[in-house]
């Protein structure tokens, strides 16, 4: 069922879970991430159980779905996630030496 690709899955994915949608146009940020900045609508819901923790799982599962496909569909934006892979890989790198060498 992963293999079948979503027309207009932002559309639908805001279509099937419009109360959070409904909630995100509450946040104080237009751009919340919905995680720990100040003000957030969604995370207010989850927090006092109006917004049930398993939706906004699967929420957070299908967003995550969504934008991989993106990623490759668009190979302006399949590079930019390979270079953010890239600068992680290589900070873990460096940290590892760094702790190998007594830093």
């Amino acid at each position: 069922l992963r293999a079948l690709a979503l027309d207009d899955a932002g559309e639908g994915l805001s279509a099937a879970f419009d109360d959070i949608d409904a909630l995100a146009e509450r946040c104080h940020f237009r751009d919340c991430g919905h995680e720990a900045e100040p003000g957030c609508a969604v995370r207010e819901a989850r927090a006092s159980g109006a917004l049930d923790e398993d939706r906004w799982r699967s929420f957070v599962k299908l967003r995550k779905e969504i934008a991989y496909q993106a990623s490759q569909e668009d190979p302006l934006l399949r590079e930019q996630v390979r270079r953010k892979w890239v600068a992680i890989h290589k900070g873990a790198r460096a940290r590892y030496k760094a702790r190998e060498h007594g830093g």
